[in-house]
């Protein structure tokens, strides 16, 4: 007999993908400060063994985002927080920055509350889902 292992559920308060999305066209050198720091986190993630098949991940579009798998380092990786504390605040005002403008941030959160009561996405959101580029960002 299968043992039926529950899903843990994940959180999301902003789509990181549409904020990204619209930082790298707006702001081609963004990828030069952001590459780095997600390879760093993507490392962290292969060390920690974390698998996006263990989360309940409520939008298609949602799957690999790079959200998650921050919010689980930050469960399990003491030196991911210390990293994260320090890298954060200046991280957040760059990319504020790098995408513009702020009306485009209130979108993102909007598309985060969707994706997370698992109802269809406002804005663009399906044109962020379908992308191949997706699992690049």
């Amino acid at each position: 007999m299968t043992e039926v292992v529950e899903k843990k559920k994940v959180t999301c308060s902003g789509c990181t993908r549409r904020q990204v999305y619209l930082a790298y066209q707006r702001s081609p050198w963004f990828r030069l400060i952001r590459g780095p720091l997600k390879f760093g986190m993507l490392t962290l993630v292969r060390f920690h063994d974390f698998d996006f098949d263990d989360y309940n991940v409520p939008s298609p579009g949602c799957y690999h985002c790079v959200r998650y798998a921050k919010n689980v380092l930050k469960e399990r990786s003491r030196l991911f927080c210390l990293l994260n504390f320090f890298v954060k605040p200046a991280f957040g005002v760059i990319m504020t920055w790098a995408m513009g403008r702020e009306e485009d941030e209130d979108k993102s959160i909007a598309q985060a509350c969707a994706a997370m009561a698992d109802e269809p996405l406002p804005y663009d959101g399906d044109k962020y889902i379908q992308d191949p580029k997706w699992y690049k960002i």
